[in-house]
């Protein structure tokens, strides 16, 4: 017996019977005994192999009809209230954090439209014993396998608003920074380290560090002292490039990962300005994506890369004049300094975004040395 059905022969399939039988054709004239032991083998192992087939496709549709409910849920949105019954007249019994966790009890039979959603009402229960209902619009369901994925999940959906209010921004702190601490070394742990410094960015970034400033952010940037600089020209705060770099190099173990975060860290403002002067433009290059170029030559963005790099090349050749660089010392100094990129490009597999790299860097090059 096989999943309830009666196969033909008790044997297992056997393609290799099939096989023998039929080499007893070269061996041999068949006669019609031969051929009607042959006709039932092979009618009796394709059977087989068809009813293996359909067990297997029942099996998988049973997976389907009956996979488990989700068991728990993540707040995801701030400042969700939960109530006393599945309604919004209902008296408040908490409100919630984004992220907070809770243990499904109970769900309505039916579905409700609200906030543009048709979904149902959970009644959960937190890890601090608050019980209540909630819209299903608000929560995001998970079943504990996947708790950290749907959390990066959620993470990244509210990050990348766009103007995130400080508020929600450092509630995605908040819940960040308790996953990042509950996850094993892994791809996950990685990326909600990605996501807890977005959100301490995005926490921060229309912070002064004034006396003045006593909200979320000033108590982001104070737990979490060396992360986070003033950007003196943009009058605003960011995370250090240093701090993506660093966790890059954290991850190198998990060469995806390490590559994702280091292109994160190519985006983050530098302190200073580049005000147009060739040099400075070369020097922000060099610690940004000419880093990224050297230490992930076949990475996922290394066409992004040199894109970049193209035209800022660009740029400079169109800017540099004659009498830009005051010594020949400076003028050597300059085109060492590209040649180094050069040398570095060059590790990376040839294709047209690499070459068109190399020849705008040689036009500065030869720029340079006139």
């Amino acid at each position: 017996m096989f999943c309830g059905l009666s196969p033909v022969s008790e044997k297992p399939f056997d393609a290799f019977a099939v096989v023998e039988v039929y080499s007893g054709l070269k061996e041999r004239q068949p006669d019609a005994a031969f051929c009607i032991n042959l006709s039932w083998i092979i009618v009796e192992e394709f059977l087989m192999l068809k009813k293996l087939v359909l067990c297997c496709l029942f099996a998988g549709l049973a997976c389907c009809l009956f996979a488990a409910e989700p068991e728990s849920v993540y707040i995801s949105a701030t400042n969700v209230r939960i109530r006393a019954t599945p309604s919004t007249a209902a008296p408040v019994v908490a409100t919630l954090k984004l992220g907070t966790s809770g243990k499904i009890a109970a769900k309505t039979p039916e579905k409700f439209d609200l906030l543009g959603k048709n979904d149902h009402w959970y009644q959960i229960t937190t890890d601090e014993k608050q019980t209540g209902w909630v819209f299903g619009g608000l929560v995001v369901l998970y079943n504990e396998p996947e708790r950290f994925q749907k959390a990066i999940e959620l993470l990244n959906s509210r990050l990348k608003i766009e103007d995130i209010k400080v508020e929600d921004a450092a509630q995605a702190y908040e819940f960040a920074r308790k996953m990042k601490e509950l996850a094993p070394h892994s791809p996950d742990k990685a990326r909600l380290e990605l996501a807890f410094l977005k959100a301490i960015d995005a926490s921060v970034n229309s912070l002064m560090l004034t006396e003045k400033d006593t909200g979320p952010g000033k108590k982001i940037i104070e737990a979490n002292p060396g992360l986070v600089y003033q950007h003196e020209c943009a009058g605003r705060c960011f995370v250090k490039p240093e701090s993506y770099w660093q966790l890059s190099e954290k991850y190198a173990d998990l060469p995806e990962m390490a590559d994702e975060i280091a292109w994160e860290a190519t985006k983050q403002p530098q302190q200073g300005e580049t005000e147009g002067d060739p040099d400075m433009v070369l020097a922000f290059f060099e610690e940004s994506t000419a880093v990224y170029i050297e230490k992930f030559p076949s990475g996922r963005y290394i066409g992004e890369a040199f894109a970049q790099g193209s035209e800022m090349f660009k740029f400079i050749t169109d800017t540099l004049t004659a009498d830009y660089f005051a010594a020949d010392a400076e003028r050597q100094k300059f085109i060492a300094r590209l040649e180094k990129l050069e040398k570095s490009a060059r590790q990376a597999p040839t294709s047209p975004a690499r070459e068109s790299y190399i020849n705008n860097l040689a036009a500065v090059c030869a720029r340079a040395s006139n």
